[in-house]
């Protein structure tokens, strides 16, 4: 009876066989979650980048609004060409604080943001000047007209210059970030298809092994039998 025990108990390699299976699901629990943990970070950078970009786009576009409300009231005299300008510094200082905390880890874009940031102010006093000049009835002899446009043509072109290089420099993170979140999710796939072959042959080892040992058991209990 012993004997008939001994050949029909599990084989070792079964039991190896399968604790291994368990094993190797669990690695590829642990691995696809940090994976996926990565991939999730990775992705909240490229959303951050491109928000970045798309405020920087959102100010610049409210300065040129008010800009083009500020020279309509000057031609037509017309107060509802300001509708664009009303309201658009403060538009403006909260898209700036806006892109100030979403660049709290980029020393460089926010040194830029401290010089827009002072080229706008600067703007916004030159509207103010021009829009006090007009409503007076240009009769100000003290504001020089053609000195005040230059102003703010360079002004603005400092605020273009500066926003295109804030820009540019986004578009390389984006890149950047880009790539790092294709591998991530590469690697992701890689795992998860390598995990899904390797516990296939696994599952198809250990049924192998207990098909032959089922065969086994059978054998040895129709032995007994016969005995």
């Amino acid at each position: 009876m012993k004997r008939v025990f001994e050949k029909v108990k599990p084989d070792s390699r079964i039991i190896i066989g399968y604790s291994s299976s368990l094993f190797l699901l669990l690695v590829v629990y642990v691995v696809t979650l940090v994976a996926n943990n990565k991939l999730k970070e990775k992705t909240k950078l490229v959303e951050h980048t491109y928000q970045v970009r798309f405020d920087l786009e959102s100010l610049i576009s409210k300065i040129k609004d008010a800009e083009t409300g500020v020279r309509g009231f000057a031609i037509t005299k017309n107060s509802d060409f300001l509708d664009p300008y009303l309201h658009s510094q403060e538009s403006v200082d909260s898209l700036y604080k806006l892109l100030w905390d979403a660049t709290s880890d980029n020393p460089v874009q926010r040194m830029y943001l401290r010089e827009l940031k002072d080229s706008y102010d600067k703007r916004f006093i030159v509207f103010e000047r021009y829009l006090a000049y007009t409503r007076n009835g240009q009769i100000d002899t003290a504001y020089k007209v053609i000195e005040q446009q230059l102003v703010a043509k360079r002004l603005m072109n400092n605020i273009r210059r500066v926003v295109d290089i804030m820009q540019k420099e986004e578009a390389k993170l984006l890149e950047e970030r880009d790539k790092n979140q294709k591998a991530t999710f590469s690697s992701i796939n890689t795992i998860t298809i390598t995990s899904l072959l390797l516990t296939l042959v696994l599952v198809i080892i250990g049924f192998v092994t207990y098909t032959s040992e089922n065969r086994a058991r059978k054998v040895a209990l129709q032995n007994t039998s016969s005995s």
